[in-house]
């Protein structure tokens, strides 16, 4: 029997990474009561099962279901679901919920990505390079570091703006250029950033991780799993990992940048320059002085000339080697006219809309805060959809960000009945022009969330945009309602499936853990044959494609696999056919039909254009949907009577139950 290690995560994956995740997981969870950002559909169901996830860290548990990549297979207890929400305007983007094992899964292999760059990412960049996400992991002494400054976005957020703020000072002859990246995350590759790493990172620090072909294929082969075969990030709340490997994936964006400006400065070397970046949100500052004694003056027809051929060679580099593109709107400041100078620090404050901060203007105290508040929310519901039919302008998505300082929230506990007042008869239907501050507000309100509730509940077909209502409402901590407007998620065709998850209110069930119907405590002895957990791997991986004719020679490879071994292993499995199974079957009593689906399922197999191409006499035709989920059934069934059944006295004496 080999164990074929180097297919298997824990070939690289130690459990000590196992274990930080979970670390890293439970003290954002933990954080979630002192913030609001956490205040999340996902994070709500991680709170709630938390004191549920204490087998999770334990070294049996990662040998038993992590290491041995035998999580494929368990796709109950490792569920994710993929939905839209509603982007700024009238857009969708592609949004995942995770169980609670799968997201320490995602953050483990995150970690292992941060552990492998962090040397990499610590000493590369120069002064003139400030890059950032909302957080600061980072391993000391082995240990991943857990505190305020590392795993919540605001220091590494205000950090951005401090810098942003700085290219504006002696504006004279400088351009800012702010690039703006078309669907940045559903464009990561992540076989290319495995790519980059192996060519940045020292070959010393590669091999002390183990990060080698075998590891990289791993990898993708993961982040692929979660997308549907997709090369790319999935999002989903609060998700620090995502963050992370977004900023890592284009710090080699930032080397690009600035080796092009280097190489069109070649010969005078006299543009200086910044480039500041939060995630994907990038700015390149490039200074145009004048130099005394030098003979080329750079006037504005010859400094745009420079901005447009940095542009367009970037825009080359980014496609080629990022798979990335950008989209119309890259914008150009020339920060010595006062007036685009005021456009660019407007701009400043839209950046990174997913990160809320009031930008707090010198003076305005709480009290102050509070009454710019009540009156935006008050304009709003006065002017209506004809006005907001859009979206608000930036300032007032900055002051409805005031929702988020703790000195506002505590005057807003004590004028409850003002606020009541502003949402009295409001159109609910106005939420999409910022949706979680003005539900922040909504909540605080005995009247005004009963109406929404009552809003909400009425409503017979659910738009995505009433479906994240729904879940950012369900987010927030205190509202009498929950129930009702839990089991309306269950309407929703779309996220149906997560509302039956979470109603089983299990984390980690051995009688229940989505491979098949099997109790995990029968499968011990089969669990330890990598190749049999391969096939589930690359079954799994298949039906999420819809590749049904894939699928189905890896179900056929796996039920053949587990009959062999419950029969004995006798002789290669090469020799072990469609017959020996039939046998093998008849023998503990399986009923004729399902022995004769099981037979059927070889010929199926053999006439699989995957298995064979056909000929002039023998036709092979793709798999259905519908065929493969009938054998899969049939297949769960034998699993099912050899797992579970009880044979009689005359059969256990042969030892039939392997599991």
């Amino acid at each position: 029997m080999s164990t074929l290690k180097e297919t298997q995560v824990g070939y690289f994956l130690t459990y000590d990474l196992w274990k930080s995740a979970k670390d890293l997981l439970d003290y954002q969870i933990n954080d979630r009561k002192d913030y609001k950002i956490y205040n999340t559909f996902n994070f709500l169901y991680f709170e709630q099962v938390i004191r549920k996830t204490e087998r999770l860290k334990s070294k049996a548990y990662y040998n038993e279901r992590i290491s041995n990549n035998l999580f494929y297979g368990f796709e109950r207890e490792f569920f994710l679901h993929k939905y839209t929400i509603p982007k700024i305007g009238a857009g969708l983007r592609n949004y995942y919920f995770f169980s609670y094992p799968m997201q320490q899964l995602m953050y483990a292999f995150g970690l292992y990505i941060l552990r492998v760059t962090h040397e990499f990412l610590t000493g590369e960049k120069g002064k003139k390079i400030k890059s950032f996400y909302g957080g600061d992991l980072k391993f000391e002494k082995n240990k991943l570091v857990l505190k305020e400054k590392t795993t919540l976005y605001y220091s590494r957020y205000k950090e951005f703006k401090s810098e942003l703020q700085e290219v504006t000072e002696d504006p004279e002859d400088k351009i800012i250029i702010r690039l703006d990246i078309q669907d940045y995350y559903d464009n990561i590759s992540i076989k290319k950033l495995l790519d980059l790493i192996e060519i940045n990172v020292k070959s010393s620090v590669l091999k002390k991780n183990n990060f080698d072909s075998a590891t990289k294929e791993q990898i993708e082969f993961y982040y692929r799993f979660l997308s549907d075969g997709i090369d790319n990030i999935p999002q989903s709340d609060n998700n620090i990992i995502s963050g992370f490997i977004g900023y890592l994936y284009l710090t080699f964006g930032d080397l690009i940048i600035e080796d092009v400006i280097n190489e069109l400065n070649e010969g005078f070397r006299k543009v200086d320059y910044r480039i500041v970046r939060y995630v994907d949100d990038i700015y390149v500052s490039l200074d145009f002085k004048h130099y005394p004694n030098f003979e080329l003056k750079f006037d504005k027809e010859l400094r745009y000339q420079f901005v447009q051929r940095l542009l367009n060679k970037i825009a080359d580099k980014f496609h080629a080697e990022l798979n990335l593109r950008f989209n119309n709107k890259v914008q150009v400041f020339e920060v010595g006219n006062a007036d685009e100078r005021n456009r660019f620090r407007s701009l400043m404050n839209k950046v990174s809309e997913d990160y809320p901060e009031a930008q707090l203007k010198k003076g305005l105290s709480p009290s102050e805060q509070f009454t710019k508040l009540l009156n935006v929310t008050d304009d709003i519901k006065q002017k209506g959809i004809s006005k907001f039919h859009k979206n608000l302008d930036e300032f007032d998505r900055e002051t409805l960000k005031y929702v988020y300082d703790k000195h506002v929230l505590n005057l807003i506990q004590n004028n409850i009945p003002k606020l009541e007042r502003k949402f009295k008869d409001f159109n609910y239907e106005l939420l999409h022009v910022y949706p979680q501050p003005l539900i922040i507000l909504i909540s605080a309100c005995t009247e005004a969330l009963e109406s929404l509730e009552s809003h909400l509940l009425s409503k017979s077909i659910f738009t995505t945009f009433d479906l994240w209502i729904l879940l950012v409402l369900l987010s927030q901590p205190k509202f009498s309602n929950r129930g009702a407007l839990f089991k309306k998620l269950g309407e929703s065709e779309k996220f149906r499936p997560v509302f039956e998850f979470i109603r089983s209110k299990k984390v980690s069930d051995n009688a229940n853990t989505g491979y098949y119907s099997v109790n995990f405590r029968k499968m011990k002895q089969i669990i330890n044959y990598a190749s049999f957990v391969e096939q589930i791997r690359q079954r799994v991986f298949a039906e999420r494609q819809n590749y049904y004719s894939v699928s189905l020679n890896h179900l056929l490879n796996e039920i053949h696999f587990v009959c062999y071994v419950s029969e004995g292993e006798k002789g290669e499995i090469k020799n072990y056919n469609a017959g020996n199974v039939e046998q093998y079957l008849k023998s503990i009593y399986l009923d004729n039909n399902t022995v004769i689906q099981i037979r059927n399922l070889f010929d199926r197999r053999n006439n699989n254009p995957i298995s064979h191409a056909g000929s002039d006499s023998r036709i092979a035709w793709g798999v259905s949907k519908q065929e493969y989920y009938v054998y899969k059934g049939y297949v769960s069934k034998v699993l099912d009577w050899i797992c579970n059944k009880k044979l009689d006295n005359k059969l256990s004496t042969f030892r039939l139950v392997l599991f």
